[in-house]
């Protein structure tokens, strides 16, 4: 998912949980899994968060830049650029960016980033 993600410009990007993000920065973090959905084990169904954080640094400036990664099209795309390759370079049968959640994630120093959650569902 974070190969995905790659493509939007000026972002910080990571598979695993960043600990300390340089917003504009987007990570990727496993949510549920839900095993055997076919027989044998043939299919399973992962929940994804992928989380998106922007520096408040003017109220109206960090939406107007959250927006555009919250857009269903377009260069900054989240749900674009995760769903550019739904299978995951042949690691997923498919992948759906199901909704978002918008946040403010508090920080223990400083302002608080904006951001969103990204609910994604991967079969596998």
């Amino acid at each position: 998912m974070a190969d995905n993600l790659s493509v939007i410009p000026d972002i910080q990007v990571s598979p695993y949980m960043l600990s300390a993000p340089t917003p504009p920065a987007v990570h990727v973090l496993p949510d549920t899994c839900e095993y055997d959905l076919a027989m044998r084990g043939g299919l399973h169904e992962l929940t994804m968060m992928v989380q998106i954080f922007v520096s408040i640094t003017t109220d109206q400036g960090a939406q107007v830049l959250l927006d555009q990664y919250l857009a269903p099209t377009g260069a900054q795309s989240v749900k674009a650029a995760l769903e550019s390759d739904i299978t995951l370079g042949g690691a997923a049968q498919s992948l759906h960016v199901q909704m978002f959640t918008y946040r403010q994630y508090p920080r223990p120093e400083g302002d608080p980033f904006l951001g969103a959650d990204f609910t994604v569902q991967v079969y596998t």
